[in-house]
């Protein structure tokens, strides 16, 4: 019997050392994979089940649509602000106000509009253009423009034909909607003035 068996082993040496570098080989080469080495393209469709992904690891966007639950509605939200309710003490409104024209000759005045974006309960009882004269109430900016509750302060940016100084422009008008700026052109030709205005509704 033991004389069979090394016949037979003798016999298929060759093929035996092959199968025994073959299986050595190949378990070498599955412990010797780089870490993240494997891409998607080489696993299989459908190989990847559930328990092979780590909880919490995907997002919403690698779902189809209608495969993760609807979550419970909300609760229903406060009422959004109308542009028709007046304006509360204290809530300040800002915008843009100017105008750019040709005139023929110097004289007469010339008014732009600015309509609030949401009218007040009361038209300012305090205005100011910045720079017109030494106040102190308005601080801001053009960029930033603010006022004090129940002023409405304008902000220069630009004027033409006259430039803006102390009594070159002023505020002709004002009420709960909005208000206009005046000026009078000094020469033919272009004139314009445009700025930033803010106004806060008072008591």
């Amino acid at each position: 019997m033991i004389t069979t068996s090394l016949r037979w082993v003798r016999s298929n040496a060759v093929a035996l050392v092959a199968l025994t570098v073959a299986m050595g080989g190949t378990s070498y080469a599955v412990a010797a994979l780089p870490k993240n080495s494997v891409t998607s393209r080489a696993i299989a469709p459908d190989a990847v089940r559930s328990g092979d992904v780590k909880n919490g690891s995907l997002l919403r966007r690698d779902f189809k649509a209608g495969q993760l639950p609807r979550g419970a509605t909300g609760a229903q939200g406060a009422p959004g602000r109308s542009a028709l309710t007046t304006l509360r003490i204290g809530e300040t409104v800002t915008g843009v106000v100017g105008m750019d024209t040709e005139v023929a000759a110097a004289g007469g005045d010339l008014r732009t509009w600015a309509s609030f974006p949401i009218p007040g309960t009361t038209g300012p009882l305090q205005v100011r253009i910045d720079g017109a004269a030494a106040e102190t109430e308005c601080t801001g900016v053009a960029g930033a423009p603010t006022a004090p509750n129940g002023f409405l302060c304008v902000y220069p940016q630009g004027a033409v034909n006259p430039v803006f100084g102390p009594l070159t422009h002023e505020v002709a008008y004002r009420n709960r909607l909005g208000f206009s700026v005046v000026w009078g052109p000094v020469s033919s030709g272009d004139t314009f003035f445009y700025g930033t205005y803010a106004y806060t509704q008072g008591d």
